[in-house]
C-alpha cells in the first residue's frame, strides 16, 4: 500500500515538471555546448538500454535516433536492475561529460522491453566520425586475441587490417566462451564508445558489448584453410574474412613482423606475438588477409615450421627512372650505395644513403652507430628488405617513388671503399685546433717574454749591484794600498823634516823636502793610474817587480834592506794584472817594515811555462795568519781580493818569531783552459 502511494506521488511530481524547459531527446542533449550542458538542465526522455555493465555506474541508451551515456546516482545503483532491451523513462539533468554531454539520472521508471534496433553497418566513415559516439554499430572481422583488462575482457577484432577492442564484462561465462571465437570471422554488435583526451578530442574507438549474445559467427569453417600463393590473396575468390594459409622462406624476423619469400613473390606476415624465426627456415602461416598499399598483408595467429632450410638470394635492385615495380615490395634485395651519414635513432640507427641520384634510408634496429664499421662517405653494398612507399595520396594510384631498406644485421653492410681521412669536418676541427694551438703558443710566448724581461731586469740590477760592490772594494783596496800608505809615508817624512829643522840639520832638511815632494807626486800618479784603470785596459811590455823609489826610501828610513830578484822570460801581462801585482808586493813589503819590524825583505818574481810565481819573504817578528785575517785587517784582505781578481792563488805562511812568506801563483790562460 505504501509503495503504491510513493509511485502515485512520484508520477504527480514528474508530471508537474512537464514544462517547456525540459529536454526530451538525446539529440538535443548532444547538441548542447559545454557551457549549456554544465548548467544541469532538466531532461525527460524515453530510451532503450543498449549496454549495462556489471560496475552498475551507468548505461548506454538509444532513443531510436541517437545514443548517449546515462550515469546513475549511488541511490539508483542499489535499486535499479537493468538489462539490454529495457525501455525506460528517465528523468535527470545534463552533464558536460568528457567528450560529449551525457545525462545524470535522478529517477528511472521501466516501461517494458523491446527488440533491439537495427545497427549501423561499420565502414571507415562510421568508425572515424566522432558523431558516431554512443551509436549502435555492427562490424565484421576476425578475433585475433583475447586480453583480460581488470573487470573487463577485450576481444581484439581485425576489421580490414585495423584492430578494435570489443569490451565485455569479465564474467565466468565470458572468460570460458570468448576463446572459442579466436581466429574466426564474427559479426559483433555494440556501442561505439570514444576514447578522448583532456581537450575533448577523439583519440580512438572501442566497442562496448553487453554480453556474448552481441557476437556471432558469420560462417562455420570446415576443413583446413586454403593454401594460397602470395599473388592469389584478395582476388575475387578471397576476402578479408577468409582464413588462408601461405608458405614461404623467412627472409627477416622483426618482432611481430615476419617477412616471407614465396615462389611468386614476397609477403609481410603480422603475428599476434613476437617470434624468433631464423632466416632461411620454411614456415606456414595462417590468418586473414588485410589490404594495404602495394600488396596485402597476412594478419596471422599461427605460424609453424614445415621443416627444411633454404637460402634466399638477394634480388639485385636496379633503381628505375620512374615508379618501382610492386614485385620489389617486401623482397630481399641488394644494392650498392654511398653512405652520406649515420644517424642514431630510438630504435637503432639510420644510414642516409644515395644511389643513382636517389636518396633513401637503410635502417638497422637494435644497434648503435658504434656497432657498425661505416662512416659518412663510404661506398657500401647493402642487403635487406625493400619497403616501397609513395608520395601520391590519390586512391587506387599508388605509384611507388620511394623506398627504404630494412637491414637485418650489421653483416648486411659490406664496406667497399672508405672515404679519405681528410673529411671537411676533420679539416675544420684540425684547423680550429691549430688556431687554438697558435693562440696558446702566442700567449705562452708573450708570458715567457714578459718573464724573461723581468728576469733580465732582475739580473741586470743584480749585476749592477755586484759591479758596484766590486768597484767599491777595489777602490777601497786602492785607497788603502796606495793613497793611504803614501800619505802615511808623506806624513812621516814631513815629521822627519820637522825634527831636522829643530836640530838645525839644514842639508838634510832640503833632502827631506825633496823626498816629500816626490811622494806627493807619486800619490798623484797613483790616483791617476786608478782612474785610468777604471776607464780602459792596456797592455804593458815586459815584467817588472813593482818596486819604487819611495818604498825603498821608506825602507832605508826604517833601517831595512829590500832585495828584488827577477828570473825567467819576459812575459806581456795586462796592465791591470801588473798593477795588482805591484800593489800586492807593496802591501806585503809595507806590512813587513811597519808591523813586522823586519830589517830585510826579499822579493822574488819567477816566470815559468806554467805561469808566474811571486814570493815576498821577510825576517820580521811574524804573526798568526788566522787571527790577523779578522776584523780591521784590510791590508791582508786586500791582497787576497787582488789575487782573486787576477785569477791568482795567494798564500801566507807565518809564525810568531819566524818571519813571514807571502806567495802568489798565477797560471797562464793555456794552463787554465787546455785544448
Amino acid at each position: 500500500m505504501r509503495s503504491l502511494k510513493l509511485s502515485f506521488i512520484w508520477l504527480v511530481l514528474m508530471g508537474s515538471l512537464d514544462g517547456a524547459d525540459q529536454i526530451r531527446s538525446i539529440s538535443a542533449v548532444r547538441s548542447l555546448t559545454v557551457e549549456e550542458a554544465n548548467q544541469r538542465r532538466p531532461v525527460r526522455i524515453e530510451v532503450q538500454v543498449m549496454k549495462f555493465g556489471i560496475e552498475r555506474e551507468g548505461f548506454f541508451a538509444f532513443d531510436g535516433k541517437a545514443g548517449i551515456y546515462i550515469s546513475l546516482s549511488s541511490r539508483l545503483r542499489t535499486r535499479v536492475e537493468l538489462d539490454q532491451g529495457d525501455r525506460l523513462l528517465v528523468h535527470g539533468v545534463t552533464n558536460k561529460g568528457n567528450f560529449l554531454p551525457h545525462i545524470d539520472a535522478t529517477e528511472i521508471r521501466k516501461l517494458g522491453r523491446e527488440p533491439l534496433p537495427e545497427p549501423l553497418v561499420a565502414d571507415r566513415k562510421v568508425l572515424d566520425d566522432p558523431r558516431t559516439d554512443c551509436q549502435w554499430v555492427q562490424l565484421d572481422g576476425v578475433i585475433e586475441e583475447v586480453v583480460p583488462t581488470g573487470r573487463a575482457l577485450s576481444l581484439r577484432l581485425n576489421w580490414n587490417g585495423q584492430l578494435y577492442n570489443l569490451v565485455l564484462p569479465r564474467t565466468e561465462e565470458v572468460e570460458e566462451k570468448a576463446p572459442t571465437f579466436l581466429n574466426k570471422p564474427v559479426r559483433a554488435r555494440g556501442v561505439a564508445a570514444t576514447q578522448w583526451n583532456s581537450r575533448r578530442q577523439m583519440t580512438g574507438r572501442i566497442f562496448q558489448l553487453h554480453s556474448l549474445k552481441d557476437i556471432e559467427l558469420i560462417e562455420s569453417e570446415e576443413g583446413a584453410p586454403p593454401l594460397l600463393e602470395v599473388d592469389q590473396m584478395l582476388r575475387m575468390e578471397t576476402s578479408t574474412l577468409h582464413t588462408v594459409s601461405v608458405r614461404g622462406v623467412v627472409t627477416h624476423c622483426d618482432g611481430k613482423n615476419l617477412y616471407l619469400q614465396g615462389s611468386r613473390g614476397a609477403l609481410l606476415v603480422r603475428t599476434t606475438k613476437e617470434t624468433n624465426w631464423e632466416v632461411g627456415e620454411r614456415v606456414e602461416a595462417q590468418g586473414t588477409v588485410v589490404p594495404e598499399p602495394f600488396a596485402p598483408v597476412l594478419s596471422s595467429w599461427e605460424v609453424k615450421g614445415i621443416g627444411g632450410r633454404t637460402e634466399v638470394a638477394a634480388r639485385d635492385l636496379r633503381l628505375p627512372e620512374g615508379a618501382f615495380s610492386v614485385e620489389l615490395h617486401q623482397t630481399l634485395v641488394g644494392l650498392q650505395a654511398t653512405v652520406d651519414s649515420v644517424v642514431a635513432t630510438e630504435s637503432g640507427l639510420d644510414l642516409l644513403c644515395r644511389a643513382d641520384g636517389r636518396n633513401f634510408v637503410a635502417s638497422l634496429k637494435g644497434h648503435s652507430p658504434e656497432n657498425v664499421d661505416v662512416v659518412g662517405g663510404s661506398l657500401v653494398n647493402l642487403r635487406g628488405i625493400c619497403v616501397l612507399s609513395s608520395s601520391n595520396a590519390e586512391a587506387h594510384a599508388y605509384d611507388a617513388d620511394r623506398f627504404r631498406i630494412l637491414l637485418r644485421t650489421p653483416q648486411d653492410i659490406r664496406v667497399l671503399d672508405r672515404p679519405s681521412w681528410w673529411t671537411t669536418d676533420r679539416i675544420i676541427l684540425l684547423s680550429m685546433g691549430l688556431l687554438g694551438l697558435v693562440a696558446l703558443s702566442m700567449g705562452w710566448a708573450f708570458l715567457l717574454r714578459r718573464k724573461v724581461n723581468e728576469q733580465t731586469e732582475l739580473i741586470h740590477q743584480q749585476v749592477e749591484r755586484e759591479v758596484t760592490m766590486r768597484e767599491r772594494e777595489r777602490l777601497a783596496r786602492d785607497l788603502h794600498d796606495s793613497l793611504e800608505q803614501n800619505i802615511a809615508g808623506l806624513a812621516r817624512q814631513l815629521s822627519t823634516v820637522d825634527r831636522r829643522m829643530q836640530a838645525g840639520e839644514v842639508d838634510k832638511i832640503k833632502e827631506g823636502l825633496f823626498l816629500a815632494r816626490r811622494m806627493a807626486e807619486h800619490c798623484q800618479k797613483e790616483s791617476r793610474e786608478s782612474i785610468h784603470d777604471l776607464r780602459q785596459n792596456h797592455r804593458m811590455t815586459g815584467s817588472h817587480l813593482g818596486q819604487d823609489e819611495f818604498l825603498e826610501a821608506e825602507a832605508e828610513e826604517m833601517g831595512a834592506k829590500l832585495n828584488f830578484e827577477l828570473s825567467g822570460p819576459s812575459v806581456e801581462r795586462d796592465a791591470r794584472v801588473e798593477r795588482n801585482l805591484s800593489k800586492i808586493i807593496r802591501e806585503a813589503t809595507y806590512n813587513a817594515l811597519r808591523h813586522g819590524g823586519a830589517d830585510q825583505v826579499d822579493v822574488v818574481r819567477a816566470e815559468t811555462e806554467e805561469g808566474l810565481e811571486l814570493s815576498i819573504r821577510d825576517n820580521g817578528c811574524g804573526f798568526e795568519p788566522e787571527k790577523a785575517m779578522g776584523l780591521g785587517r784590510f791590508g791582508l784582505q786586500g791582497m787576497m781580493e787582488r789575487a782573486r781578481t787576477i785569477g791568482g792563488d795567494l798564500s801566507i805562511e807565518s809564525e810568531p818569531g819566524k818571519g813571514t812568506v807571502v806567495s802568489l801563483k798565477l797560471l797562464n790562460q793555456s794552463q787554465k783552459h787546455p785544448c
